[in-house]
């Protein structure tokens, strides 16, 4: 008797759920005790799902689910939805994929103050510099010590802020540099035999980009590797094309997105480099970071002074034409430019987002690179934002 039951209850369970019930018209028993029963048992467990509440009218967004205010949001399937009201106690969050799960440079879903996802987290992206994680003056020699150091301050800061979302570049120092010198692949491909050296290069990229991954998965930091050579395309040298959807589903996962500066096709020059600045250049708009910190060697940007040089406290776009003839180039090779290069990619991204917050600070004291993921203000460092 029993059992007969139980199986004629989960046939029963299995028909409600899986109608389509016409909008308006859900059935009569369904509420109360019975729906609060099947959102909490079922509903909730099989993630977000399109519920046709009432005075609700059809659209077309490319994903959408629920956040429960703890920093964590759910994104359902690509599909037609329906605009009604949220459940009790949440929000609702349209993420901004486009219909291909591509950003195309130059076009953004949203207004200019909409941050994405509908979600109140900190965003950051860090770039971890090449001068900082190897030593650049000895091709292909990782501070391995120094990495993993790094990755143990991320968690630290994690731990306190456990909302926070980070992405995370690394420069390719010694490894991806010395090759390109060498090779001179960032000049384009001129040549069958060019094509080697693409591969060379993308090899030595992809060699510390594992180091650095492996030094996060010991520090207990699940990552998800994303290099531009397999996202991007690049057209006399600049992203055209790149593919967003693994960074939102990483965040979305929990995981930390991992790229790097890496070689990417171009469609004018067959072949070019996109450092780890440009990568962040063309997630700027997709990805709405409210900080961006560059840590290397040097505590910040240094202008010459009575003392010798020192560093700038706080740059706008106004102040930095004043004094950047006193901004100098960095110390070994490095095929996408010196400070002065950074420097002005970073007054772009302030100029193109007023609330955008850049952050330009040495990673070489311990302690740093937590201090700045909790309070920015703590470090020595250079700040860079739009007035």
């Amino acid at each position: 008797m029993l059992c007969a039951m139980g199986a004629w209850c989960s046939c029963w369970r299995a028909a409600i759920i899986g109608t389509r019930w016409p909008m308006g018209c859900w059935p009569p028993f369904a509420s109360g005790w019975a729906m609060r029963t099947w959102w909490t048992h079922w509903a909730r467990p099989h993630g977000p799902m399109s519920l046709p509440w009432k005075d609700s009218s059809p659209m077309s967004v490319a994903s959408i689910g629920w956040n429960d205010g703890l920093g964590a949001t759910q994104l359902g399937a690509r599909e037609k939805r329906w605009n009604g009201s949220a459940p009790q106690g949440k929000t609702r969050c349209v993420a901004p994929i486009m219909d291909d799960g591509a950003y195309q440079s130059g076009s953004s879903s949203r207004s200019g103050t909409e941050r994405p996802m509908g979600d109140s987290s900190e965003r950051i992206f860090i770039k971890l510099g090449g001068s900082l994680i190897t030593d650049k003056r000895r091709e292909r020699r990782a501070r391995i010590r120094v990495i993993r150091r790094l990755a143990r301050e991320i968690r630290e800061a994690l731990a306190e802020r456990p909302g926070l979302r980070i992405l995370v570049g690394h420069g390719s120092g010694s490894f991806g540099h010395a090759a390109a010198a060498r090779t001179r692949i960032y000049q384009g491909i001129s040549r069958p035999e060019d094509w080697w050296g693409f591969a060379e290069v993308a090899l030595a990229a992809a060699e510390l980009h594992m180091r650095v991954r492996r030094a996060f998965h010991e520090a207990g930091l699940p990552t998800l590797s994303i290099l531009p050579s397999a996202v991007a395309e690049a057209a006399a040298g600049l992203p055209i094309h790149f593919e967003i959807r693994a960074f939102q589903r990483a965040w979305e996962a929990g995981l930390i997105p991992l790229t790097g500066g890496d070689v990417v096709f171009d469609r004018e020059r067959g072949a070019t480099i996109l450092s780890t600045e440009a990568v962040f250049d063309a997630l700027l708009e997709p990805l709405r970071p409210t900080r961006i910190l560059l840590v290397g060697e040097v505590e910040g940007v240094l202008a010459d002074g009575p003392g010798g040089h020192q560093v700038i406290p706080h740059l706008t776009p106004e102040r930095f034409r004043e004094i950047q003839e006193a901004v100098g180039g960095s110390h070994g090779i490095d095929v996408t430019g010196g400070m002065r290069a950074k420097l002005e990619m970073a007054l772009r991204w302030v100029e193109r987002d007023p609330e955008l917050e850049v952050w330009i600070f040495s990673g070489r004291r311990p302690g740093a690179l937590r201090e700045a993921l909790q309070d920015p203000f703590r470090i020595r460092g250079t700040r860079i934002t739009r007035r």
